[in-house]
């Protein structure tokens, strides 16, 4: 990685993290590094030299990471997305980065919730326990538009919304996982986080602390994807494996 892509991923962290009014110390927190070690990055005095931070620092600004850097690493191996899922990628990294919480989506012209529902179950029960990716690719970039506008116009439906939502990010994350796209699982794992804090719901909150630890992966990220499994069991209440 050359000096002047240090600088520019650098920038483009202090750029974002100003973009969304958020401090050194919570996006430090978030991507499990120190504040200090942030803002020398962001001066461009410390590289991200590790594909693995720069996933982490993505997800704690809420955008993929070909947003910080777009060449900054070369491909782990061939990309096995090609045709109909890699559309379905595309569409999802937009989804992902896009779509907050809370706030409606430009355009949004979601179905009432009983049509959503149904989609959501035909996810569930048709395309998921086959491991139709190009099929479930297709259907989630959709279903998040709307999802996200219900929880703002349909507040009557909130809980089952934001229960939609987690299957939503679930789903986005192990298919993202599996196809072998980098960084989108993690941030997909965050946003999982979001809702499940929403609910409140320790189910729920252990089913994210389980995706976070799924979509960590590789020799690296054992130690933190075996801590936030135990951590998923406990907030479920299930006792650790």
């Amino acid at each position: 990685m050359t000096d002047e892509v240090m600088r520019s991923i650098g920038r483009r962290v202090g750029e974002i993290r100003a973009w969304r009014g958020m401090t050194l110390r919570a996006v430090a927190e978030l991507a499990g590094i120190t504040e200090s070690y942030l803002s020398r990055i962001e001066r461009g005095e410390r590289i991200v030299g590790r594909r693995s931070l720069l996933e982490s620092i993505a997800a704690a600004l809420r955008v993929a990471p070909s947003e910080l850097a777009e060449q900054a690493f070369p491909p782990a191996a061939a990309d096995p997305v090609t045709g109909e899922a890699q559309a379905a990628v595309m569409a999802l990294e937009a989804a992902l980065s896009d779509l907050d919480l809370g706030v409606l989506p430009d355009g949004a012209q979601a179905r009432p919730w009983p049509a959503v529902a149904a989609e959501m179950n035909r996810l569930n029960t048709q395309r998921r326990p086959t491991c139709d990716y190009a099929a479930e690719g297709v259907v989630l970039p959709g279903l998040l538009n709307e999802l996200h506008a219900l929880y703002v116009t349909d507040p009557d439906h909130r809980v089952d919304v934001l229960q939609a939502l987690g299957d939503c990010y679930q789903t986005a994350g192990v298919l993202l996982k599996n196809l072998g796209v980098r960084g989108l699982p993690t941030l997909a794992a965050f946003r999982a986080r979001q809702v499940a804090e929403d609910l409140d719901d320790p189910a729920w909150l252990g089913l994210a602390a389980w995706l976070r630890g799924h979509t960590l992966g590789g020799t690296e990220g054992r130690p933190r994807m075996r801590q936030l499994s135990v951590r998923g069991a406990e907030c479920a209440g299930e006792p650790p494996g």
